[in-house]
């Protein structure tokens, strides 16, 4: 179950943007990702009203709220970098024609209903249908309702609950395959680190900026870790090596 074919683990959190001036999400930030050779590179997917999966973080969209608006009126508001809001059928196009990065897909939960939420798994489902991608792509959500919905529905695919609110020993029971936690709920609990080695469950922090956090974390031996500095991260890792 461990990524043993991770080449390193720093994920670049909704892609490269933050030491590119690039926006954050953007079909930039994930190309930039991918050039700069890190492990995996994250992003965020919301449904619009027509039921498009697009990459963005927040819940709104200059101001539109995202799951209320139609797609091709999302369009018309341009990133700073002129891209328009790229759906998620970009993302996994230009992502899956290379095996070096993984993706991380975050499924965010539906503001207006947790049925909605469901939905938008459901849609998740019926893009990706093949088991052929399950090496260079894996799924996280805050929703544990929604995440156990998505691993039932894609046993071949890893997927990691990020809330911080389960025991390992929760995570096995509901057929997960991982955590993927703020750095301070394992300061917090930092026998959650221990408990799923021994469980053989996949480790990961968000969102880890500063470098003490960073070192304490690749001396653990996590899997993946999350950080908004990739590129700085990247070397430091490689320096330790």
């Amino acid at each position: 179950m461990q990524l043993t074919h991770l080449k390193n683990p720093i994920v670049a959190h909704r892609g490269a943007w933050l030491e590119f001036d690039l926006p954050e999400n953007s079909v930039a930030s994930l190309k930039k990702a991918i050039e700069i050779g890190v492990g995996a590179t994250e992003f965020d997917v919301h449904m619009t009203l027509d039921d498009v999966l697009v990459v963005h973080h927040d819940s709104d969209y200059f101001g539109l709220p995202i799951e209320k608006t139609l797609y091709t009126d999302l369009q018309k508001h341009v990133l700073p970098n002129n891209e328009t809001l790229p759906t998620v059928a970009q993302f996994l196009e230009i992502g899956l024609k290379q095996k070096q990065t993984k993706l991380v897909f975050e499924i965010k939960s539906s503001v207006l209903s947790d049925a909605r939420t469901l939905q938008i798994v459901d849609k998740v489902v019926t893009l990706v249908k093949s088991n052929a991608y399950s090496d260079r792509l894996e799924f996280i959500m805050f929703s544990w309702e929604g995440a156990q919905y998505l691993k039932k529905q894609l046993p071949a695919y890893k997927v990691s609950y990020l809330n911080g609110d389960k025991t390992p020993d929760q995570i096995v029971q509901a057929n997960l395959d991982g955590i993927d936690y703020h750095i301070t709920t394992f300061k917090k609990f930092p026998n959650y680190i221990s408990e799923c080695k021994a469980r053989n469950l996949l480790l990961n922090s968000w969102t880890v900026n500063y470098p003490e956090d960073i070192i304490f974390l690749l001396d653990e031996k996590f899997d993946m870790i999350t950080t908004n500095k990739p590129l700085e991260f990247l070397k430091l890792y490689l320096d330790r090596k």
